[in-house]
């Protein structure tokens, strides 16, 4: 009977492959089915992560594609978590799914979905009626194939048209020791559908999506890493402009994006909607450093955001430069080595006004130092060989520079159009170079005699006019002689000029804490008698007696300074309990004096103090009062 086992078709749940068997042998039960080939009638008929593959394999041929691993890798829904989680998890989960016993829902919770909420696949299997009809061309039978079960999608990738519900539940609990040929729906039930729901509006790239998904069931693809991940994710959310140089998103950008990009009606069907507010949703996970896996769905959604394929992202990318891998060009066209791949390190800093825009400083050994915007994006070939802006030429360019100059005779001109810049630029090049090569000597040559000595005779009577004023007061009130000395004649002025005089510095004049308590004393006396005597009663502490006279950060910060003015205040601050209890007099007396009687209930409300607020002191003083006001009645009588 075993003989009968088909083989598997191109992208067959390994579900399907047992219900084609169960079809063919015409077993009694899917259970005694089950017991024949995985050796133990109580394991489940599971969709995603069957069990029990090892032992289907024993009783197998040794055909390549009858094995447990070829089973795992190509007729269930482990390539398509495989990538995202550790090896250790991967090689526990395989070995789950080929040693016996029902361990599907183990397989879950080593994944860690068994309590999510997110809708990765559909409630009921699905499938589409023009793959249907293709199997039946080329097979003569049908089967459920995998990429139809990926919640992400609502079309066959292939025929471009909805996929359809069939009436066979995804998980089904009722009978789970069943398994359901697609072929069966076909005949029985001539095709019965119902489409899926597809109202949420797409603004975004399914076909990128769904190549993605073929691609990951397609290619056995070795788990990536947890770290890997985050490196990979913080390198495209900086290349997209959501993070800084050390990685912080901007959540909220990111978020807003992201909502704009899918929709908030697709999002929410899948529970992924994340809240741009809060700065802990799960989009901020994948740039974090992960400790914990992140569903299959939310990985396919993020590649499908920042528009990667998936065969790129498996690609180390973490390693790409924002400018393109080193080593980076030399732009020098005076050097030797122009365009050539010289330059080993780059600083980069974020742009101060455009903060999705990074500067790359690139400097060569020959002195040439220039500035690139990035990341690269339209064109990095092009891009690698150009510039924004030339910090400094460095010496090579400005001998060469000097070479057409005076060796060859070349206009400015040509000296610019060969150097690939400005005429301006090589005029300011040129005269700096010619303030260069003059010595100390030559510059005292090129200027009057005459006037250093007038300009040191000047600056000499300054100091003997005003000999109390300091070098900088001095340049201020003669500013010519000053910057022509500085300027040419810089270490005689240094040498005669006044020396620096230090600033003073200021020392407060001690506080008299003794007066300013004496002085505090009858301020906090009457600020007391004036909180006692308002209608509407506040409690005396601290901080109420300072607001009434200013005082506040004196009494409460210096304390120990002020002895009298403590002495009289502490006795007289009142406690929660002291407050209430003194309302509850002033209500006493209004209520007294309004000829009403004293209760309890009167006295809380007049005094605005709830029930469940009271404490046992406050309730003695109440019946106390109440006591009083009874036997001051009785005694009138």
């Amino acid at each position: 009977m075993l003989a009968m086992f088909p083989s598997p078709y191109p992208d067959e749940l390994f579900y399907s492959l047992m219900a084609r068997f169960h079809f063919w042998s015409r077993g009694k039960s899917c259970s005694n089915t089950i017991g024949e080939l995985l050796g133990n009638q109580r394991l489940s008929a599971i969709v995603d992560f069957p069990c029990g593959l090892g032992a289907l394999s024993a009783r197998l041929t040794k055909s390549p594609l009858l094995q447990a691993d070829a089973f795992i890798q190509n007729n269930t829904l482990i390539p398509f978590y495989q990538p995202f989680l550790s090896s250790k998890t991967v090689s526990a989960a395989i070995d789950k799914m080929k040693v016996g016993g029902n361990q599907g829902g183990g397989v879950h919770s080593l994944f860690g979905y068994s309590g999510s909420n997110l809708n990765l696949f559909p409630s009921h299997l699905r499938y589409c009626r023009e793959c249907v009809e293709q199997d039946l061309m080329n097979y003569g039978e049908t089967y459920w194939h995998r990429i139809h079960q990926i919640n992400l999608l609502e079309e066959c990738p292939q025929h471009h048209r909805p996929l359809e519900l069939s009436s066979v539940p995804f998980r089904d609990r009722q009978h789970k020791y069943q398994f359901v040929d697609l072929n069966d729906l076909v005949h029985s039930l001539g095709m019965e559908h119902a489409p899926c729901d597809i109202t949420a509006k797409r603004l975004w790239n399914t076909k990128l999506l769904s190549s993605n998904i073929q691609f990951l069931l397609e290619h056995h693809i070795p788990p990536i890493g947890l770290e890997g991940l985050r490196k990979r994710y913080v390198t495209l959310l900086q290349a997209a402009g959501y993070t800084t140089l050390t990685g912080k998103v901007n959540i909220s950008l990111l978020s807003q994006d992201f909502i704009t990009s899918f929709g908030q009606e697709f999002l929410s069907s899948l529970n992924c909607l994340p809240s741009p507010q809060n700065e802990n949703n799960w989009l901020n996970l994948f740039a974090r450093r992960l400790d914990s896996t992140i569903n299959p769905m939310r990985h396919l959604l993020m590649m499908n955001f920042l528009n990667i394929s998936a065969s790129d992202f498996i690609a180390d990318i973490s390693n790409r430069h924002p400018f393109g891998n080193g080593p980076w060009p030399c732009l020098n066209v005076a050097a030797d080595h122009f365009r050539k791949d010289v330059v080993h390190t780059v600083n980069i800093k974020t742009h101060p006004k455009e903060k999705d825009t990074l500067i790359g400083t690139f400097a060569c050994e020959c002195g040439f130092v220039y500035t690139r915007y990035g990341p690269e994006q339209n064109n990095p070939d092009h891009e690698r060989y150009t510039y924004h802006y030339v910090k400094q030429y460095g010496e090579v360019w400005e001998n060469k520079l000097k070479h057409m100059l005076e060796i060859e005779k070349k206009s400015q001109r040509e000296v610019a159009k060969r150097f690939r810049v400005s005429w301006i630029t090589v005029k300011k090049y040129s005269a700096h170079l010619a303030v260069n090569k003059r010595s100390f000597q030559g510059a005292l040559k090129n200027t009057n005699y005459l006037k250093q000595m007038e300009y040191r005779n000047q600056w000499t009577n300054v100091q003997q006019e005003h000999p109390q004023k300091g070098k900088t007061e001095l340049s201020q009130l003669y500013p010519r002689p000053f910057c022509w000395l500085k300027k040419y004649d810089k270490e005689w002025l240094n040498k005669n000029s006044p020396s620096l005089i230090k600033a003073k510095r200021y020392k407060p004049a001690p506080i008299d804490w003794k007066g300013r308590d004496e002085a505090l004393l009858p301020m906090c006396q009457h600020a007391i008698q004036q909180l006692l005597s308002l209608d509407k009663p506040v409690r005396i502490t601290m901080n109420s007696i300072g607001e009434t006279i200013k005082v506040v950060y004196m009494l409460t910060r210096y304390r120990l300074k002020l002895p009298k003015t403590m002495s009289f205040i502490h006795p007289l601050l009142e406690s929660h309990e002291d407050f209430q209890i003194r309302r509850i007099r002033i209500a006493a007396m209004a209520l007294r004096e309004r000829g009403e009687h004293l209760i309890a209930w009167k006295l809380r409300g007049a005094a605005h103090i709830d029930k469940v607020a009271v404490t046992d002191r406050v309730n003695k003083e109440i019946e106390r009062m109440i006591k009083d006001y009874i036997n001051s009645r009785g005694s009138l009588k």
